[in-house]
């Protein structure tokens, strides 16, 4: 499976369990380092990256003349002559006087207005464009090519006819005629709005998705996270046929949860929240009698002293281990509040057989080294499994750790 495959894939599920709130990506935004809440939010900035904005914008800024609309305006005087005179107009007005007054003549004059269809099109556009700017410009790294959209903007604005020009009520009906109109930049214009206006209602399909992956994912370090995310959904795809997937509330650390007729299951990413925690404290081995432990632990002590004085961030020396694994799974009997059960994760991007390993000895690590309530955990409460790109193996299951890659992903249903 290459990487558009298992991407369009995951693209499906995410819009189904996105649906309803039921599944979160924020402490996914959040470890690819970017300042982001939701699939929205990440496709209005993508919005305002695209090739089709920043065109717009460049005509824009080389436009200097707006095309009005114009209309006839016909006004009867009496006793004088005034403007330009229409006699076929006279000639009818009198005729309805009964020609009885030879004073009366019809003149006629041009009115010019830009307050039509494409010039509010055209404003509704540059307004929207701008609040978007200012509404997320500041929140990423992804938008620094975009920040002097706003100023562009408003300097066009500025100098405008557009300025009197009300837009608050254009309709998508309206857009759409514009669509067809024959100067380019009204064009370009409706179809960014109905662009948007789709976006703003929530109407994403799988190749918006795909598509907006593709372009924000792009980096070794976030490919990676992509891939955890997609084994999340995987998880929650394969153990909710039977279960019922609940609402997720603002504030909670949940990536997704779910309930069977007995248990109760809350799937975390990057272990953030969970109840489990993976860490030694350099008090549990200070004292060891043991060679390699009593100078790994001088070793970690001076690294230490020498860190705090070298680099402004402090080291944590109370922790002589800690790890963090990609996903965890509780499960919990239903009306109990301890932890019954759970599932640990570890997700390696890679085909290397030595980065796999690398991931299988800290799945390893996390199983001998997790604890509940700061004591380790009992035998066999705790399950690993190892999820990678490719394998040289099918599904494998020996003792409490199982692998699984792309091309044998069948069978991740977790089992209290």
């Amino acid at each position: 499976m290459n990487n558009r495959e298992w991407m369009k894939e995951m693209s499906d599920m995410l819009l189904i369990f996105l649906k309803g709130n039921r599944f979160s990506l924020s402490s996914f935004f959040e470890k690819a380092s970017f300042h982001i809440d939701s699939i929205e939010e990440l496709a209005m900035i993508h919005f305002l990256l695209q090739d089709e904005t920043a065109v717009f914008l460049e005509k824009l800024a080389k436009t200097r003349e707006l095309f009005p609309s114009s209309t006839n305006v016909h006004k009867k005087h009496s006793g004088k002559m005034a403007g330009h005179i229409q006699w076929k107009k006279t000639i009818e007005a009198r005729s309805r006087e009964g020609f009885t007054n030879r004073a009366t003549y019809v003149s006629g004059s041009k009115n010019r207005t830009f307050g039509t269809k494409e010039n509010k099109v055209l404003k509704a556009c540059l307004n929207m464009l701008r609040s978007l700017v200012q509404k997320h410009g500041e929140k990423t790294e992804l938008l620094s090519s975009v920040r002097d959209y706003e100023q562009k903007i408003n300097n066009y604005l500025a100098f405008s006819p557009l300025t009197s020009i009300s837009c608050e009520e254009i309709t998508n009906e309206e857009i759409k005629d514009v669509i067809t109109s024959k100067v380019s930049l009204y064009r370009q214009a409706a179809l960014l709005l109905l662009q948007y206006n789709r976006l703003n209602a929530k109407k994403m399909n799988e190749e918006d998705l795909l598509h907006l992956f593709q372009r924000t994912f792009w980096q070794p370090e976030q490919m990676d996270v992509l891939f955890e995310l997609y084994w999340a959904l995987k998880l929650v795809k394969e153990n909710t046929k039977e279960a019922t997937l609940h609402l997720l509330y603002e504030g909670e650390n949940l990536v997704a949860s779910w309930e069977d007729m007995s248990y109760t299951y809350k799937l975390y990413h990057n272990s953030k929240g969970s109840a489990l925690s993976f860490s030694v404290k350099m008090g549990e081995v200070d004292e060891s009698d043991h060679p390699y432990l009593a100078r790994k632990v001088l070793s970690q002590k001076e690294a230490n002293r020498l860190g705090n004085q070298f680099f402004a961030t402090k080291a944590r020396e109370h922790i002589f281990w800690q790890g963090r694994p990609d996903l965890v799974v509780e499960i919990r009997e239903k009306g109990r509040n301890e932890l019954y059960k759970a599932v640990v994760g570890e997700v390696k991007f890679t085909d290397s057989e030595t980065y796999a390993r690398e991931g299988l000895r800290e799945l390893c690590d996390y199983l001998y080294f997790a604890k509940v309530n700061n004591s380790y955990a009992k035998e066999g409460m705790i399950e690993g499994r190892l999820f990678l790109r490719d394998a040289p193996f099918s599904n494998i299951e020996e003792g409490k750790i199982s692998a699984y890659s792309l091309s044998s992903s069948t069978n991740l249903a977790i089992t209290p």
